[in-house]
């Protein structure tokens, strides 16, 4: 498993996505 910094931006996207779905 390989912990690239580009992943955590995009999982820290998603995260915000399903906190505050704003459509």
């Amino acid at each position: 498993m390989k912990l690239d910094p580009f992943y955590l931006i995009v999982d820290s996207a998603a995260w915000i996505e399903r906190l505050v779905p704003l459509g």
